[in-house]
């Protein structure tokens, strides 16, 4: 009878997870990909016209498709890493001109600079269909969770073999956020627990896919993510997001798409600086 194979060794596989969070965020101080996002809410629509469903109610569906830029970026100091998203064409209609508003922004020496970005990330979010305002709906979302800051403050179950991919040992791993106040809360202002689960190369930590959940009273959440090797970069970059939320009467969901990656470089302060060519 051939034996079993032999259990990967949890804290160190978590180790080579934050390690290579770190080092992604190290080597890759901003990138900034053009995402593709198309998103669908369905849901019940009352002809009662009291605002409760019926039997008579009917099943509406809306389709919109956004695109965007998405801009990654380690911020020195003790903001860390952050993503914004700033929307340029909804369903084929350009809101505005392409001219690289957030790299132009970051570019300000402006002390202000990242808290103008967010208002433009939160700017972006009223184009999100449904009831749900979310701003967490980004590709990098589930990496705060992995990073050596979070470490007492996310639980881990042991990790446990899943498919090879390119041919490497992969492992997944459950995890569930404990600490308090937790990293996302409610507009409300109250706590919103993560859980979710990493996929990983076992020998390197390379993250190859995300999976988290968020439940806020009534409303459900849950956001995947695939990473693929850049061949430039030899790391794994963010190529697609897929997400569904749930709320009474109520679902959405939507598959992003990202191309066209480019990286820049950070100089002092907030301050981006634009490679030739």
């Amino acid at each position: 009878m051939p034996l079993a194979a032999a259990q990967p060794d949890g804290a160190e596989v978590l180790s080579r997870i934050r390690d290579y969070v770190e080092r992604f965020q190290r080597e890759l101080p901003s990138i900034v990909a053009e995402e593709h996002y198309v998103q669908t809410v369905s849901g019940m629509t009352s002809t009662s016209g009291t605002g409760t469903t019926t039997p008579s109610s009917q099943l509406r569906s809306t389709k919109r498709v956004l695109r965007s830029d998405v801009l990654m970026i380690t911020v020195p100091g003790s903001i860390g890493w952050v993503a914004f998203r700033d929307v340029f064409e909804v369903d084929g209609r350009r809101i505005r001109d392409r001219e690289d508003r957030l790299l132009a922004l970051l570019q300000s020496p402006s002390a202000d600079s990242v808290a103008q970005a967010r208002r433009l990330a939160d700017e972006s979010a009223r184009y999100n269909l449904g009831r749900v305002h979310r701003n967490v709906n980004l590709p990098d979302s589930a990496l705060a969770y992995l990073q050596a800051a979070s470490v007492s403050r996310v639980r881990f179950d042991a990790p446990r073999p899943s498919d090879p991919v390119d041919g490497a040992e992969t492992v997944v791993i459950r995890f569930r956020e404990t600490g308090r106040p937790t990293i996302v809360t409610s507009r409300r202002g109250s706590n919103v627990p993560a859980t979710g689960r990493v996929w990983a190369h076992a020998a390197t930590g390379a993250i190859i896919k995300t999976e988290f959940a968020l439940s806020d009273m009534s409303t459900n959440g849950r956001f995947v993510v695939e990473f693929a090797k850049d061949e430039r970069s030899g790391l794994r970059l963010p190529v697609m997001m897929t997400e569904r939320h749930t709320s009474p009467g109520e679902e959405v969901h939507a598959t992003a798409e990202y191309s066209n990656v480019r990286r820049f470089n950070v100089s002092t302060g907030e301050t981006l600086r634009k490679p030739p060519g």
